[in-house]
């Protein structure tokens, strides 16, 4: 990564894709914190920056903590995931409720799938929520500095 300053600190704000930019504010605010003394140097630089500049990252810190946000897409995802259960039990010939010794290796087949796509989707859940998490910390850091200037 390159060193935190001003121009590199405005350019990644303007430029960079959410992803990127996401893993960026974690490198350079990471959640365990940092020494003070660089966290301080940090937030100066970033109380550099004009109202303008200030105003523009806080809307992109909003629309890339909206993007992330699980919540947004937690409701259709899930009527996806059932219905795709749904098609899963008549793929493999399985009622979850009838297993008999004829489809017993179709129903274990069916119950690893759907394990193994439920952690997938946890984690994926729970990926988004951090990075949305993320994106607030900064949005709401540049509200603060943007407060104190005016």
């Amino acid at each position: 990564m390159k060193m935190f300053n001003k121009k590199v600190l405005k350019h990644n704000l303007a430029e960079m894709n959410p992803k990127e930019l996401i893993k960026f504010i974690k490198h350079e605010f990471p959640i365990n914190g940092q020494d003070y003394h660089t966290h301080a140097r940090k937030v100066q630089i970033i109380k550099s920056l004009s109202p303008s500049e200030l105003s523009s990252a806080i809307a992109r810190m909003e629309g890339i903590k909206s993007q992330y946000d699980p919540s947004k897409t937690w409701g259709i995802g899930s009527l996806i995931l059932g219905t795709s259960f749904i098609g899963f039990q008549v793929l493999f010939g399985v009622n979850i409720s009838k297993i008999t010794e004829g489809n017993r290796l179709n129903a274990l087949i069916y119950v690893l799938i759907t394990i193994i796509i439920c952690l997938w989707t946890l984690r994926n859940i729970i990926k988004d929520k951090e990075n949305a998490t993320t994106a607030d910390y900064l949005k709401e850091l540049l509200i603060q500095i943007k407060s104190e200037k005016n």
